[in-house]
Order: structure tokens, then sequence, then C-alpha cells
């Protein structure tokens, strides 16, 4: 459901493994406890801070680095000028404002106080109340910023403003009114990063749950369906088929004639039924052959066997030697 209402080039978020859900919570909850360990040991030094006194407050014109206590803390002494511009920056996308402070020889502006813009009204009202008059001399107990950034954009807000400034411009988060509780909203600051990141972190955890218990069931309910069909398949294998037996079908003709299909080579012939219109054996007529003719002179049969004499004398001319001493012996 929260898919729909992002844009489509970041719907591919919610379309990741489960996997993916569960190692980017662990690595945002890795982020989310070391924010809270930060959050701890600002809340010792909170607690330390808060239990010394401030420090003693000095003049702009004669403040030096070691004025300012090892937790950062800063007490100073300068002009407040009422009709000067208020000035605007803006750092990682957040907006800020700052009051001028000029040192107390009133050389130039010594010292700026930011705020959040919804704090602005507040701390101009503090101001103001510590004395009258344009020229109002203050006393502002802060944290002094050490961020190169600030500094740089609030360099770059007086260049635009045109105002006279000294070198070295000191940078300070106010503490309006209670000290102890600003000490510690600044401690707090980093539990609401760590709330932000565990909140984070828990919200992909449940994400990649959800994936990996779905993604589970659909797993199941297909395993499922697959072993329904396979005894499905298994019953219909096992049951009679009551299909009923394809008809034959009329001879289809070919290139050779009609086809004719031949009788089961197995199945025994069928003995010839006698035909009762056909003639009795009495009653057939044999056609009497023609007189025999001898193609050999003399007539008669051409197919007869000649003796051994016969042979010789058609061969040689003579007659056989057997012959012959059988007529010597006579």
């Amino acid at each position: 459901m929260l898919k729909t209402f992002l844009p489509w080039y970041l719907r591919w978020l919610f379309k990741l493994p489960w996997v993916v859900y569960i190692a980017l919570a662990i690595w945002v909850g890795s982020l989310a406890y070391s924010e809270y360990e930060n959050y701890l040991f600002a809340r010792l030094e909170a607690e330390i801070q808060s239990s010394n006194d401030a420090p003693t407050a000095t003049l702009l014109s004669d403040w030096t680095p070691q004025d300012v206590t090892s937790y950062g803390e800063v007490h100073i002494e300068g002009l407040y000028f009422s009709d000067l511009p208020i000035g605007q920056m803006e750092v990682d996308g957040n907006a800020y404002s700052f009051v001028l402070l000029a040192d107390d020889q009133g050389e130039g502006v010594k010292a700026v106080l930011v705020v959040e813009p919804d704090a602005l009204l507040r701390l101009e009202r503090y101001l103001a109340a510590q004395t009258t008059g344009n020229n109002i001399s203050v006393a502002i107990n802060g944290q002094l910023s050490r961020n190169q950034t600030w500094a740089a954009d609030v360099d770059a807000g007086l260049a635009r403003m045109g105002v006279p400034r000294a070198a070295g411009i000191l940078v300070i988060e106010p503490f309006m009114g209670d000290r102890r509780g600003s000490i510690f909203a600044r401690a707090d600051d980093a539990m609401a990063t760590t709330a932000t990141l565990a909140g984070i972190a828990a919200i992909l955890a449940l994400i990649g749950g959800l994936r990996l218990f779905f993604g589970k069931t659909d797993a199941v309910k297909h395993h499922a369906a697959q072993v329904k069909n396979r005894k499905r398949a298994t019953t219909q294998a096992q049951q009679p088929n009551h299909k009923p037996l394809p008809t034959s079908k009329p001879a289809e003709a070919s290139p050779w004639g009609t086809f004719k299909p031949q009788d089961n080579p197995m199945k025994p012939a069928k003995a010839p039924q006698p035909n009762p219109k056909a003639t009795k054996p009495d009653d057939v007529v044999i056609p009497a052959e023609p007189a025999f003719e001898s193609v050999f002179p003399g007539g008669g049969s051409g197919f007869r066997i000649k003796t051994a004499d016969e042979i010789i004398r058609q061969s040689f001319g003579t007659l056989s030697t057997l012959s012959g001493a059988k007529r010597d012996n006579e």
C-alpha cells in the first residue's frame, strides 16, 4: 500500500528479495546503535557540564580561545544593535537565522547568534529584555560552534549584507533561559537521530519478514498444488477408459485401386461352399484330341532307343569290334 504513494522510480525498493531488506535493516540498525552510543555519551557530557557553573563572562574585545570550556561553552558580553538586519543562511537543507553582535568598542561584528527561524522572535525578546536603547549591552551564554560550513555561510551572509566585520567571528548557539535544559536539549538531538534510524531499520526488517513469510506461503501453496495435480493424474491413469473405440472408416482410394483390407492371417479360412447351380461331373463334356501325326520319315515316333551297332555305323561307317570278333570265331 505504501508503494502507491511513492514515485515510480522508487517503487523498485519494494520488489527486492527479503534477504536484501534484512541486510539493510542490520546495517541501518548498526548506525542507529552507533548514534545511541553517541547519545549516551552526549547525555553524560551534558550531566557533567550542567553540574558545573557557567564560565565567567568575557568581553568580545578581550575574548581568546582559552575562554571556551572543554565542552565548548562560552559566556561573552557584546553590543546588540536592534537596527541591524537579520542574517539568513541554509545548511544541508535547513534554514537558520543569525543576529549580529559587535564588541564593546563597536569596531564591527564580532559574533553572531544562530537560531532556527521559529526561535528568532524569542531570541530578540531575550536580548531586548536585558537593557534599553538601540545600543544594548548583553551577556550571552551558549555553545560555540566549530562547524566550518556554518562559519563560511556566515561570512558569505555578512558580505551580502555589507556590514563591517572583525576577523575570526564567533558563531554561537545561545542558551535562552534555562541553561541546564538547553544543554540537555542538545544531547537529545542525538536521540532524535537514533530514533529515526531505529524506525527505518524496523520498517526494513518488517518488510523483509513479510516478504519471507509470504514467499514461504506461496511456495507451500505451489507445492500443494503440484502434489494435488500429481494425485489427480495418477487417479485418472488408474481409471478405465470409457471412450468408444474408433469406428472403421471406408477404404481410401489409392493409385493402385481401391484398398481392400486383408483377412486376418491367424483366422482360419472358410471352406468354399458348393454352388448348387454348378453342373455335375457326369455332365461335363471333354473335347476329343486331334489324331496323332508323325513328323519323322516313315511315320511313327522319333523317340527310339538305338543299338550300339547303329550308333557306330552312323558315326564311323563300320561295325563294332564286337561284331568282327564274333565273325572270326565262326
